[in-house]
């Protein structure tokens, strides 16, 4: 059963689970932390097939939505290659799913959770 839910934002408990290049911009593990005590930050959490995901903000619901929406993805080769840098260094957030995540039942599922989760959290 898909369920989803919100927390205050903690810096020490909750870290960017999707690392590297979104919208272009190059994110790690960034503090989220807003400067003013009074302004409460929220993290998103949704549950769907055993895992749970974890969204610093709804632009990456969007990006998770848009990436499980596609039915064939094409490559996933780092372009240059990676370097000097170990694998685990650039792994992209996609890559680091559980084994089976992207089966067609399970895509599905997760598409209709995220889409469900994203209108409930936009609607709040």
């Amino acid at each position: 059963m898909a369920r989803w839910w919100t927390e205050q934002y903690d810096a020490t408990k909750h870290h960017n689970a999707m690392k590297g290049v979104l919208d272009g911009q190059y994110s790690y593990n960034f503090d989220e932390t807003p400067k003013d005590n009074l302004i409460e930050k929220s993290i998103y959490f949704v549950a769907v097939c055993q895992f749970t995901f974890h969204f610093l903000s709804l632009r990456q619901i969007e990006i998770a939505l848009e990436y499980f929406e596609k039915e064939h993805r094409g490559s996933t080769r780092v372009e240059g290659g990676i370097g000097a840098a170990d694998h685990w260094e650039v792994q992209r957030w996609f890559e680091r799913l559980p084994k089976g995540m992207e089966r067609k039942d399970r895509r599905n599922e997760v598409v209709n959770t995220l889409r469900e989760a994203l209108a409930s959290f936009r609607a709040a």
